[in-house]
């Protein structure tokens, strides 16, 4: 059974600015992160314990390649995605999306 996805507003904007943010440096770039999240969300939906619990019950999933992670709280419901952060910032700023 597929368990469903839900991608906050913050976690869209999120992929949005890096895409642009990468595709500004290098066109094409931004499409190779594109490319790294929709991995990474498969991933996430297709086994969602691949990644360890970390913090407030959220699993952080880490893309190829990208210095980011997709974090994410598997329920029963299904698997809601708060933020694409990255690995180099203090990760504090995602845990006010939490609901």
């Amino acid at each position: 059974m597929s368990l469903g996805l839900v991608i906050t507003e913050e976690a869209q904007k999120d992929i949005r600015n890096i895409y642009l943010y990468y595709e500004d440096i290098l066109e094409g770039l931004g499409e190779r992160f594109m490319d790294a999240v929709e991995n990474c969300m498969h991933q996430i939906v297709d086994n969602p314990r691949m990644f360890q619990v970390r913090k407030h019950n959220c699993r952080f999933g880490r893309l190829a390649v990208f210095p980011y992670v997709v974090i994410y709280e598997w329920e029963a419901t299904g698997i809601v995605v708060y933020a694409v952060f990255s690995t180099r910032r203090r990760p504090s700023g995602w845990r006010k999306r939490l609901r």
